[in-house]
């Protein structure tokens, strides 16, 4: 299996056993509030004197109704508290470049008469 594949498979699980309702596509409209999703995994390759290695970026966006802002804050939190320790997959070791992660919560008005808190959070990994 690819690196990307690996760490997108690690990152869903973390989600989903934080009791987070967790997507590859933004769900249905009917699908209730709050949830993940997870759909853009980057690889770059890093080329060394005798050896390939890979920085992999993946964004995770948490949805949330109006009311949601503090709790749509706090499951960005968790999933960046679940990602700093990196993971170990079947074939990979992804170590977490914690200083580039990112997080923000936007209003996303972008629905007709629907205000969602739309949460941002941004991983950095180094394959090791």
């Amino acid at each position: 299996m690819s690196p990307r594949q690996e760490l997108y498979d690690a990152l869903f699980m973390a989600s989903q056993d934080l009791g987070y309702t967790t997507f590859q596509y933004l769900p249905p409209g009917q699908t209730p509030y709050p949830f993940v999703v997870i759909n853009d995994v980057q690889m770059y390759k890093v080329s060394l004197k005798t050896a390939v290695q890979a920085h992999l970026v993946v964004t995770m966006h948490v949805w949330g109704d109006a009311e949601s802002w503090t709790m749509v804050n706090d499951m960005l939190e968790q999933l960046e508290s679940a990602a700093q320790r990196g993971f170990e997959t079947e074939n990979y070791h992804f170590k977490a470049r914690i200083n580039d992660f990112d997080s923000q919560t936007v209003v996303d008005d972008s629905v007709p008469n629907t205000m969602l808190n739309h949460g941002l959070l941004t991983l950095s990994f180094v394959l090791t």
